[in-house]
């Protein structure tokens, strides 16, 4: 039996409108009165997601930044890992910077270089805006994640120069074609997942997961059952060939299966 699903949101369980659709609201209220844990685990930042915690009104566990930063079910911090800011100095430095849009999550900001994004974020019902900083002068401390946007086939090259330059410095995902994400190393949503679950006294064998881009790999490969979505990454795909493969994002697949099979 199933007692702890995680599951993405970008892609996964949110909508196109990045929200929480009112039929996948109700499945997982329904868990949650069935004793069965919610887990949150997403690139996105903290801020972003309590606030769709706090729409859903479940006590949610919540993996953000890639697994940077872990809150419990009763929103309190327990786990943070920033990037060593001497990598992250060499890191944004580099030429290729500048073909990128460089985007820095603190513990409670959001920083970018680039005027797009923060117009992005300005739509957001969260609340949550990015703020301009400079890449000539960046901030180094306390950066818990770094995502690079930008053409599919240039953040192709950055990953292979990212990981050619820093082999063990760094740990490096696609979250969407064109997003790279970059943490520090051994940060995972995986490995964030493992201390979800001991807190829990559970096993990752009972953990149900749900995921469609290459920062859902760990994740997805450690738990008793892991679902793509149809949407996924073909990296995921290709890397996963053994896991079932679901619906849509939009087809609110995950709601779906999960009403089928555990409800």
């Amino acid at each position: 039996m199933y007692e702890l699903i995680a599951c993405d949101l970008d892609g996964t369980l949110l909508s196109a409108e990045h929200q929480i659709p009112e039929f996948s609201q109700d499945v997982i209220r329904q868990l949650a009165a069935s004793g069965r844990h919610f887990v949150f685990a997403t690139g996105r930042h903290f801020v972003d997601v309590c606030h769709l915690q706090q729409q859903l009104a479940v006590p949610c566990w919540m993996i953000s930044a890639n697994g940077a930063m872990v809150h419990d079910d009763q929103g309190q911090l327990v786990y943070q890992q920033a990037i060593e800011s001497e990598v992250l100095a060499q890191v944004l430095a580099l030429p290729s910077m500048q073909q990128v849009s460089v985007n820095l999550y603190q513990p409670d900001a959001w920083l970018t270089n680039t005027p797009a994004v923060i117009a992005y974020s300005m739509a957001k019902t969260s609340g949550f805006y990015a703020q301009r900083f400079d890449l000539t002068q960046p901030p180094l401390e306390q950066i818990i994640k770094v995502f690079f946007l930008g053409d599919s086939e240039d953040l192709q090259l950055l990953e292979q120069e990212l990981l050619t330059k820093f082999p063990d410095q760094l740990h490096l995902s696609f979250s969407m074609n064109d997003c790279l994400e970059l943490m520090a190393p051994g940060v995972s949503k995986g490995h964030a997942l493992e201390m979800v679950v001991r807190a829990e006294q559970l096993s990752l064998a009972q953990c149900m997961a749900f995921g469609d881009g290459m920062n859902d790999l760990e994740i997805l490969s450690r738990v008793g059952k892991g679902l793509l979505m149809g949407n996924a990454h073909p990296r995921l795909k290709q890397a996963l060939p053994q896991l079932e493969v679901i619906g849509r994002f939009d087809e609110q697949a995950v709601a779906h299966y999960l009403q089928q099979h555990l409800l």
